[in-house]
């Protein structure tokens, strides 16, 4: 499933669509956090990407990365943001109580998969 993903964020065309993206540091230099925001081709629609340890996910740091995230998804006039995540990742979690809501699950293999969304005004 790496391979999918990064050959994914290879083949983004930036030149077409919007992407941002973040890394979280800790002192040191050390990464903690990643996250995205990537259109969807045609549509104000992003996904959106938050990856870190789920100790992370509620100590700032994912409130922080999620915040920025949510900023620059108000400041490119989204009218929509979704992810999509293992249904045992604590992310979902995290992403459902600060206002996602489950879109649809469905099956990858062996693996149970829970796409969220989030309502933006698009204004």
């Amino acid at each position: 499933m790496n391979d999918v993903w990064l050959a994914a964020r290879r083949a983004f065309d930036a030149t077409t669509r919007t992407r941002r993206h973040y890394v979280a540091l800790q002192d040191g230099g050390t990464a903690i956090a990643y996250g995205a925001i990537e259109q969807d081709v045609g549509a104000p629609t992003y996904r959106l990407f938050v990856v870190t340890a789920s100790s992370r996910l509620n100590d700032g740091t994912g409130d922080a990365l999620l915040g920025r995230l949510l900023d620059d998804l108000r400041s490119v006039k989204a009218g929509r943001a979704w992810m999509r995540e293992e249904a045992r990742d604590p992310l979902l979690a995290f992403a459902t109580a600060r206002g996602f809501i489950e879109r649809r699950c469905y099956e990858r293999g062996d693996t149970e998969i829970v796409e969220l969304e989030m309502a933006l005004s698009g204004q």
